[in-house]
């Protein structure tokens, strides 16, 4: 008796090849999938931060550059949510945040620093660190801000506190 040689997968064989593929394939999906949405999240998440710093930093230069008079900064608005003041070389300026938007106005000039804004609040306080409202003791301006993606629906929120830097200190 001769023995026949096999030419050729068995239906079996294939069958197990295919099951084998379908199960590598579904892994390799469900990566790609996890990767995609991944990357959205961050690259979303990242615009909203970037932004919050952006805004957090354009107000901390603009009010860096307050004047400083004997009788005080040259502020006329100081509330909570607005900032109206004079730069040393005459340029007045205005901050103000109105949900959803925070702007910076020069003159009669208004530029949207963001239109993302959940919360803004401005706090000014003197040199020893306590709450003022009083024009002539201001030496820090604090802003807390946060930004909200609306991609996303997280929010990045920032504190920084501002030294004046033309005033005087005094030692009491």
């Amino acid at each position: 008796m001769t023995r026949r040689t096999s030419r050729g997968f068995s239906l079996m064989e294939l069958v197990v090849v295919i099951v084998l593929l379908g199960m590598m394939f579904a892994t390799g999906a469900n990566m790609v999938s996890d990767t995609m949405r991944t990357a959205y999240t961050v690259t979303n998440n990242y615009a909203s931060g970037s932004q919050a710093r952006y805004a957090t930093e354009r107000l901390t230069r603009e009010i860096r550059e307050m004047a400083y008079a004997p009788a005080g900064y040259n502020i006329t608005t100081m509330t909570s949510t607005s900032l109206a003041f004079s730069k040393e070389d005459g340029t007045s300026v205005t901050i103000n945040y109105a949900s959803p938007t925070l702007t910076l106005k020069y003159g009669s000039t208004t530029s949207t620093i963001s239109d993302q804004v959940s919360s803004f609040a401005l706090a000014y306080y003197d040199q020893l660190g306590a709450t003022t409202t009083d024009v002539a003791d201001i030496r820090f301006v604090q802003i807390t801000l946060s930004v909200v993606n609306s991609k996303t629906g997280t929010t990045d929120s920032l504190r920084t506190r501002i030294f004046l830097r033309n005033a005087e200190m005094s030692v009491t």
